[in-house]
């Protein structure tokens, strides 16, 4: 893994970390400033805030591929704006997967087509056969 990228999760956490550990230190000192506890608290929120925000940002919207697999209408690919590593593999992932699901498909039609056109062939073939029916052997 490349030292100069780094996610941004992980310095996030970092500064949470670091301020919380100020915040415990300022509390249990005797001579408190409540001034500096109150900042540091509102640092907190705001730094859980922004980082809720960050997880949460890295949604990806799966329900649509999802609905148009169930529905067995596969004409679409995965697509995000967003340039964060594990959305791009994932998007890799997800296209790779209805790729191969198209081919499977592709495949089973062809070979219901083919087993049809046998059918068919088999049954107009047969078919003199069933007017001599009456005359067995």
């Amino acid at each position: 893994m490349d030292s100069k990228k780094h996610s941004p999760l992980v310095t996030r956490i970092a500064i949470l970390v670091a301020t919380i550990v100020m915040f415990a230190f300022l509390v249990s000192a005797n001579n408190r400033s409540y001034i500096l506890i109150l900042a540091l608290l509102g640092a907190i929120i705001f730094q859980v805030k922004l980082l809720l925000k960050e997880v949460e940002g890295h949604d990806v919207p799966l329900g649509s591929i999802f609905d148009s697999i169930r529905f067995d209408e596969i004409t679409q690919t995965f697509k995000s704006d967003t340039n964060s590593d594990t959305v791009q593999k994932l998007q890799g992932e997800l296209n790779d997967a209805l790729t191969k699901l198209k081919q499977a498909r592709k495949e089973k039609d062809s070979e219901y087509q083919s087993s049809k056109t046998l059918y068919s062939t088999w049954a107009s073939a047969c078919s003199p056969l069933s007017a001599m029916a009456p005359f067995r052997l």
